[in-house]
């Protein structure tokens, strides 16, 4: 029983350091968007859900991954083995999509809000992003006109 109890723990303790450092990392992020893009709406409420998002992909991920192994040397039910690929599945796609809404992506979003299990956080990030839409549109195609990449010209290095 103990150890059922300090795996609750432990569970408890990583969802509350992850509300906390997500909270923390999405205002510096946005401390830094607002920068470079001062005349944009604050987009803190899409950092912090974007970096919740990576986090739990990464503990679901991690948590599927290593009941697959469990599952295929234990030779567990069959039911568990259905189970551990879509808590697989779901971890990827919260840690891709929220990687990209960390860079304001639309499909991301559309990829991300139906997996979060919850109508009202549902609701609330869909009308959050029908409100930044066309600011993220407007940002992808300023993206696309100045790539980050500047290429290399041969030509004109010294050797």
């Amino acid at each position: 029983m103990a150890n059922v109890n300090s795996i609750t723990i432990g569970i408890g303790v990583f969802i509350l350091l992850n509300f906390i450092l997500s909270f923390f990392l999405s205002l510096r992020r946005e401390a830094k968007r607002k920068e470079g893009s001062p005349n944009t709406r604050p987009y803190t409420w899409g950092y912090y859900c974007a970096y919740l998002s990576i986090t739990n992909g990464v503990l679901f991920l991690l948590f599927g991954v290593v009941g697959l192994i469990y599952f295929f040397t234990a030779k567990v039910e069959d039911e568990v083995y259905k189970s551990l690929f879509i808590i697989t599945g779901f971890g990827a796609i919260h840690l891709v999509s929220g990687f990209y809404m960390l860079k304001r992506q639309r499909w991301a979003w559309i990829l991300n809000i139906p997996f979060w299990m919850n109508c009202i956080i549902y609701i609330i990030n869909s009308i959050y992003v029908a409100k930044r839409w066309s600011e993220m549109g407007e940002e992808m195609r300023t993206e696309s006109n100045h790539p980050d990449i500047i290429e290399h010209d041969a030509s004109t290095t010294d050797t």
